[in-house]
């Protein structure tokens, strides 16, 4: 399969709050900017484009000018709160953004800045901390980029990551990689089921997902921990990591393994070129399992910790059926 090639007849994702930056699909950001102290709504008052206010109640969300206008002479408009939704206001039109608005994407590279692991709206009085710390980030590449004995390579690194046990000790943890296996699709259209957005056939679903995370070991080491959440889950052997350098992944999906039914290897290097291992570790896979999807490249639980971390993803590299 070739990297990037175009879905045929893949049908335009209506139903998801993404934003779009080249060749990435973010969902639900989590990186704070200072809009917490923006100037609040005025109305009969005129705005430029790029132009920040604030609604008179908190609500989670500050209001981007994109269509530059006279507000209304009336009362505020009634604020969109979900993510890019926009709202006439006069002859002002706003877009929502939630306080925690946290990225630079562009090409094959993804960088986020004091991304904070924390409590969504729903559980958090704050608004704040909301209104969900939830974050997926994945490249735009058509569905069945998992299948088959895959092969995934990537480059990434921190140079922040706090790590730890943070609020009502919730541990700090950030996915840098992660491949499923959804077979089937839940009604619920909040949910992503594959790598353009749209779901597989209507009933039920069941998941077991694979991935590499971020996170530190008891021992305060910073680690790159592989899992595999099949029942109880399973998990392979840490690679250590060090801050302000850059790591090269390669994440193969390979025959054999404990149980005859595959294993995914897990191999980081310390060169572009892969040729110096900085560690390896592999999950043996107890039932054959043929990942359909979604693949993503960054995500940030919810995991309530409000701990922050600072790093990169870059030149991803996806293929199924590779033949490792």
């Amino acid at each position: 399969m070739t990297p990037n090639a175009p879905l045929p007849g893949a049908p335009a994702d209506t139903r998801h709050e993404l934003e779009d930056f080249n060749t990435w699909a973010i969902r639900w950001p989590a990186k704070r900017y200072n809009n917490l102290d923006l100037p609040v709504r005025q109305a009969g008052h005129f705005y430029s484009v790029n132009n920040k206010v604030s609604p008179a109640e908190a609500n989670g969300f500050y209001y981007l000018c994109v269509a530059a206008g006279t507000s209304g002479a009336a009362g505020e408009p009634r604020w969109p709160v979900r993510m890019y939704r926009t709202v006439a206001d006069g002859g002002v039109t706003w877009k929502a953004y939630p306080l925690y608005d946290w990225l630079k994407a562009a090409g094959n590279r993804i960088d986020w800045t004091e991304m904070v692991g924390g409590p969504g709206g729903y559980d958090h009085p704050d608004p704040r901390f909301g209104p969900d710390a939830i974050t997926w980030a994945y490249k735009k590449y058509p569905y069945g980029y998992a299948h088959g004995y895959f092969r995934h390579e990537f480059e990434a690194g921190f140079t922040r990551f706090d790590g730890g046990t943070g609020l009502a000790g919730w541990p700090h943890e950030v996915d840098l990689w992660l491949a499923a296996d959804w077979q089937h699709q839940g009604i619920d259209e909040s949910e992503e089921f594959d790598n353009t957005s749209y779901g597989l056939d209507p009933g039920w679903w069941e998941i077991n997902s694979v991935y590499i995370r971020a996170i530190k070991d008891g021992w305060g080491r910073r680690v790159f921990r592989p899992i595999l959440e099949y029942g109880e889950g399973y998990r392979g052997a840490d690679i250590p990591f060090s801050l302000n350098k850059t790591y090269y992944f390669r994440i193969t999906h390979e025959p054999g393994g404990a149980y005859g039914k595959g294993k995914v290897v897990f191999n980081v290097y310390s060169d572009p070129a892969r040729t110096s291992l900085a560690g390896a570790s592999a999950i043996d896979l107890p039932i054959a399992v043929n990942f359909h999807g979604p693949v993503r490249i960054l995500h940030n639980s919810t995991d309530r910790s409000m701990k922050v971390s600072t790093g990169w993803v870059a030149n991803v590299n996806f293929q199924a059926n590779a033949g490792n």
